[in-house]
């Protein structure tokens, strides 16, 4: 049975990189440009990882990373973000509250999310959040 990585990132060539990455990896990989779209892939697919960028402030995008989780509640849910040094929320402490399982900072190195994706096993159990610098 094929992985699923779900890729929801507005930068294309971000998506292509890490699509070329994940797919030589033996990963099944959909895209989405924007979120509500990646929010029908998430509820239709059922992916195994989910890549969700996310723009500060931090504390407007809670409510996106809780209905990613509401849809796909066993996807391993990855939020990239990039700090801008005024957000008023830890990164960690918006992560655990909003459902997220790690969280990544822009930028990062592809061969990061694909490490996160490899040790998360499809059922397996998921500890708290986790932050990597990247």
């Amino acid at each position: 049975m094929s992985k699923c990585l779900l890729i929801v990132d507005d930068n294309s060539d971000l998506r292509l990189m890490l699509r070329r990455m994940f797919e030589s990896d033996g990963y099944v990989v959909e895209e989405a440009a924007e979120r509500q779209f990646g929010l029908k892939l998430a509820a239709k697919l059922h992916p195994d990882t989910i890549l969700l960028s996310l723009v500060p402030p931090l504390h407007e995008t809670a409510e996106a990373v809780r209905a990613f989780r509401e849809v796909a509640r066993t996807a391993y849910l990855v939020v990239a973000w990039s700090p801008t040094g005024s957000d008023d929320l830890d990164p960690l402490e918006l992560a655990g509250r909003a459902g997220a399982d790690s969280v990544l900072r822009k930028p990062f190195m592809p061969r990061e999310l694909l490490k996160l994706a490899q040790r998360r096993s499809p059922g397996a159990s998921i500890p708290g959040p986790q932050e990597s610098t990247g």
